[in-house]
């Protein structure tokens, strides 16, 4: 699989990319957005919903193109959440359902298959941030992405915000 990415003039980003059989002649259009909630000691870096009517989030949609043809659009609901748990723990929850238009298959086999790959992936995600943690490179990127900082302040005890803790 191979994309590319683009920001049409007075547009919304756009990632295209390019999937084998039996998905090639598939396509599916999706917005998404990050939500902060500090009452909760909560972040939901990613929810997305597919879009297939004419508003959405409050937003018009009736700018979007129309599916070419021969082309099926599939269908994705869902996103996670960061919250806080503890100093020392933090609970990640994710909800996807995926209609991927795929009759040979039903629906349920692709969820539950969806999330046995999303655990093996959160279990590798989890050994990567491990094991670069501490590394320089990982330090670098810290200071200079304000979206990362803003998420280590709003995840650290209260009291760090007070003894001087700067993002």
């Amino acid at each position: 699989m191979h994309g590319k990415y683009s920001r049409p003039k007075g547009g919304c980003p756009q990632q295209e990319c390019k999937v084998p059989w039996p998905f090639a002649t598939r396509e599916m259009l999706v917005t998404s957005f990050e939500l902060e909630l500090p009452e909760l000691d909560a972040v939901v870096p990613q929810e997305a919903e597919t879009i297939v009517k004419e508003t959405i989030h409050g937003f018009n949609a009736s700018h979007l193109p129309p599916p070419k043809e021969g082309v099926i659009r599939m269908e994705a609901n869902g996103g996670f959440i960061l919250q806080k748990i503890s100093d020392e723990k933090c609970y990640i929850r994710a909800v996807i359902h995926l209609d991927l238009k795929v009759d040979l298959v039903p629906t349920w086999v692709i969820n539950f298959l969806g999330r046995q790959v999303v655990g093996h992936g959160f279990r590798l995600y989890l050994k990567t941030v491990s094991s670069v943690k501490e590394s320089k490179v990982f330090q670098e990127c810290i200071r200079q992405q304000p979206l990362y900082s803003r998420i280590t302040l709003q995840m650290l005890p209260k009291s760090s915000h007070q003894n001087g803790y700067k993002s």
